[in-house]
């Protein structure tokens, strides 16, 4: 195809592809179009990953994502989207290995674009004190909250995340494993730190797993995961889908 060969010259950085009919110097046109689409992209990213150029500095951020737009070409026109794959991009990068909870800080940025644009659905709600309801509910199937993303770190990547517009530095006993939880409250994505467990649990939940076993699978992990910590939290941060509203969307 006639798109892949110029894509592919663009992304090289090679002359322009045989046969190139343009006013005046093909090669110098063709040069300013690719600096203009590198651009577009580099932009694209950083607008996307405000925290990681923070983190990195502006011309190092630069650096890193012109090396990526050479490697990686958008899959969709819309730009939100364009970069998904940075975070495991940047765990290649050589200059980088003194930062190796950067990649984990760009995830909560992929996870945060995906949280704010995803569909909308109404979160789990329990009775407060409600023993059967909570009895019922753990012996049934969920689903994961389409705006939610749980992953665990061995960084403190949410806590770096947070502080990335500030110049303080992290004490030492601050520098520990969390757990992030990205999800959307109305219209308000939310970044917070979840007990450890959860992660293990919402995965359990995607692969249809009942509720209570899938707290059983993340406790049975490491003995000292607090089953009804991990319940409060999935209730909390808004990570299961309500039932009955998904039936009413099917149904509609």
């Amino acid at each position: 195809m006639i798109e892949d060969v110029f894509a592919r010259h663009l992304r090289s950085g090679a002359e322009p592809p045989e046969g190139l009919i343009a006013s005046g110097r093909p090669d110098r046109r063709f040069a300013v179009y690719r600096n203009n689409v590198v651009h577009s992209l580099t932009t694209a990213l950083a607008t996307r990953f405000p925290a990681t150029q923070r983190l990195l500095g502006i011309e190092c951020f630069q650096a890193c994502a012109q090396l990526f737009v050479e490697s990686y070409k958008p899959i969709s026109p819309v730009m939100m989207f364009y970069g998904d794959d940075f975070p495991a991009y940047l765990t290649t990068l050589p200059s980088l290995t003194n930062w190796p909870f950067l990649a984990d800080v760009a995830r909560i940025e992929v996870a945060r674009t995906r949280a704010y644009h995803t569909i909308d659905r109404a979160p789990l709600r329990l009775k407060v004190g409600d023993a059967d309801e909570i009895e019922t509910y753990l012996n049934r199937v969920f689903n994961p909250h389409p705006a939610a993303s749980v992953f665990h770190s061995p960084y403190p990547a949410g806590t770096i995340w947070a502080a990335s517009g500030t110049a303080e530095a992290l004490p030492p006993e601050a520098w520990r494993d969390e757990t992030i939880a990205v999800t959307r409250a109305a219209y308000e994505v939310q970044v917070s730190l979840v007990p450890r467990g959860t992660a293990i649990c919402i995965d359990a939940i995607g692969k249809g797993v009942v509720l209570g076993e899938a707290i059983a699978i993340a406790c049975h992990a490491d003995e000292e995961y607090d089953p009804a910590l991990i319940l409060a939290t999935l209730l909390r941060c808004n990570l299961l889908v309500d039932p009955q509203q998904e039936s009413d969307h099917e149904s509609s």
